[in-house]
C-alpha cells in the first residue's frame, strides 16, 4: 500500500514547506520546471503530495496504462482507508490548472510511490518525470 510522502526539509509546518518547494520549481528558475504542474500544485496540490506508479495488472492499469504516473496521496481518513486523492500526471502536465484532484478509491492499493521524486525533480525538472522527453 501506498505512503504518504513528505516533502523534505527542516521546517516543521507542512504548508510553509509546501509554500517553499512551489518557489524553487518555478520555471523562472529553468525551463526544465513544469509551468502547467507548479500551477496544478498552486491550485489543487496539498503539503505531501508526491509521485506514484501504476501497479501493472491493476484496475488503474486497465483504466490509464501499466506504469503510468499520478500526483497527490493516499487518504488517511481511517484505518484502512485505501482510497488515493489526486490526477493523473499526463494530464496535469498538458492542461495545468484546469484537472481537478479526484478520488480514486482503492487507488493507493494500486499504486507505487516513486521515492525521492521532489529532490529529483529539483535538480533536474522534467527530466526526472521521462529521461527520454
Amino acid at each position: 500500500m501506498a505512503t504518504t510522502a513528505v516533502i523534505p526539509s527542516n521546517s516543521v509546518d507542512p504548508r510553509a514547506e509546501f509554500s517553499a518547494l512551489l518557489r524553487r520549481i518555478h520555471p523562472k528558475h529553468s525551463p526544465a520546471y513544469s509551468k502547467n504542474l507548479r500551477l496544478w500544485l498552486k491550485k489543487h496540490g496539498r503539503p505531501g503530495d508526491t509521485l506514484f506508479q501504476v501497479v501493472a495488472g491493476s484496475r488503474l492499469a486497465q483504466l490509464y496504462g501499466a506504469e503510468s504516473f499520478f500526483i497527490g496521496q493516499p487518504y488517511n481518513g481511517y484505518e484502512g482507508d485505501t482510497d488515493f486523492s489526486g490526477a493523473q500526471l499526463m494530464q496535469v502536465l498538458c492542461m495545468g490548472s484546469s484537472v481537478t484532484r479526484a478520488c480514486f478509491p482503492g487507488g493507493s492499493q494500486t499504486l507505487t510511490e516513486v521515492s525521492d521524486f521532489w529532490d529529483r525533480y529539483e535538480r533536474v525538472g522534467r527530466c526526472a518525470i521521462d529521461s527520454n522527453h
